[in-house]
């Protein structure tokens, strides 16, 4: 069966499983999935990030896909470990790394090259994902963008989304106001239940 990266997000209760998870087995995964939390970064984007890209507590980036650049956004601090994007970058930015063959230095070292690289965020998701009780169809590096959008298209609204994950259409930000499956699927239990429940009165 094929799990190709869909709209897919993690609930509230299913994220913080799996972040202190990764926080605990895998600090680099966690800061990585933190700033994709944070800024809707994609994977490519994350592995080819250098240290400059950080400057003042701010981060700077190109964006893949055609997507606006990111432009000194905040990395932000929180009182919670497990989402402490500030801390968990931090503590990489300190860490010793290797020059690369063509005399970059990049923040993350997950294989030789970006698609050895991209293969071991792959198996290390469904690992980590499988460990928490993570349904499978979630188990890929986009659900952490997709729940970026989804937490913050209620705070944000359509076009201050568009601005913070630098889409060019606003059709794009759009989508994250919609239900995913997996919503639809959990108001239908509901509802059910709620009937059920009623029927018993």
């Amino acid at each position: 069966m094929s799990h190709k990266a869909s709209l897919t997000s993690f609930t509230q209760d299913e994220l913080y499983r799996l972040m202190a998870y990764m926080r605990e087995h895998d600090p680099q995964l966690h800061a990585m999935a933190l700033l994709s939390l944070n800024h809707g970064m994609r994977r490519g984007e994350i592995l080819n990030l250098e240290p400059k890209a950080f400057s003042e507590g701010r981060i700077t980036f190109k964006r893949l896909k055609g997507s606006m650049p990111c432009s000194a956004q905040k990395v932000r601090a929180h009182e919670v470990p497990e989402y402490n994007e500030a801390q968990a970058v931090d503590r990489l930015l300190k860490q010793s790394r290797s020059v690369r063959p063509d005399g970059r230095v990049l923040l993350f070292d997950l294989g030789e090259t970006q698609d050895a690289a991209e293969r071991q965020i792959n198996r290390l998701m469904v690992k980590y994902c499988a460990a928490v009780c993570i349904p499978r169809h979630k188990a890929h590096w986009s659900s952490f963008k997709h729940t970026c959008g989804k937490m913050l298209s209620p705070i944000l609204g359509a076009t201050g989304l568009q601005v913070h994950l630098g889409h060019v259409e606003i059709k794009n930000s759009l989508v994250y106001s919609r239900d995913s499956a997996d919503e639809v699927e959990a108001k239908l239990d509901a509802l059910r239940a709620q009937v059920a429940s009623a029927g018993g009165d």
